[in-house]
């Protein structure tokens, strides 16, 4: 029966995602529009499309400053990482690809003026770790800022995949399937297993 109903939860899941037009090739869906379109349509997923956030990633000159460690990483994880121009002194893997990247200072103040010097067309932030006012000094500058929240495993996939449709780099996104299904089955077995104790200090 724990079979039947992974295999049950799997078929519903591949129905409803709408992610993913063939399971066999696991190809992701999404929609034909204009790159500079693209920005708007993927971070609505995350409810930050009032950003009003422009960008043309298919234009060869495309610049973004991370401010996040763990969307620093995963840029290069999935392909984007010539985009990078600028991370913060904490953004620190992979490590041979962020040494001799431009350093803008910590995660929760950053220094605005070499974030502007480096002329980003995106800077991505965290609202947990990003000083709100320096998210605000940018945005008044002009500057384009995805304040970024995840606050589930579920939303930190739906991150990724954000990433995915933002930068046009659709064959990643089997790597994401593949880990969405594996936290699925393992949620699903442990249904029915006693729930731990956990200790998450901040």
């Amino acid at each position: 029966r724990r079979v039947a109903a992974l295999a049950d939860a799997s078929r519903e899941r591949d129905a409803v995602h709408l992610r993913h037009v063939h399971v066999e090739d696991r190809e992701v869906e999404r929609a034909v529009v204009e790159p500079a379109q693209r920005l708007a349509i993927a971070t609505g997923a995350l409810g930050v499309g009032t950003l009003g956030l422009v960008l043309e990633p298919d234009q060869g000159g495309a610049r973004v400053v991370s401010l996040v460690p763990s969307i620093t990483e995963s840029l290069f994880d999935l392909g984007c990482g010539d985009l990078v121009r600028g991370v913060t002194d904490y953004c620190v893997f992979p490590t041979d690809k962020v040494r001799d990247l431009p350093k803008v200072g910590g995660t929760k103040n950053p220094d605005v003026g070499r974030i502007k010097a480096l002329l980003p067309d995106l800077i991505i932030a965290s609202q947990e770790e990003t000083n709100k006012d320096v998210v605000e000094k940018l945005q008044a500058e002009g500057f384009k800022v995805w304040v970024t929240f995840p606050k589930t495993v579920a939303g930190t996939f739906e991150l990724l995949w954000t990433l995915v449709r933002l930068f046009d780099v659709p064959h990643r996104g089997q790597v994401i399937d593949a880990l969405e299904r594996v936290y699925e089955y393992a949620a699903l077995a442990a249904e029915n297993s006693p729930q731990p104790k956990v200790f998450a200090p901040i």
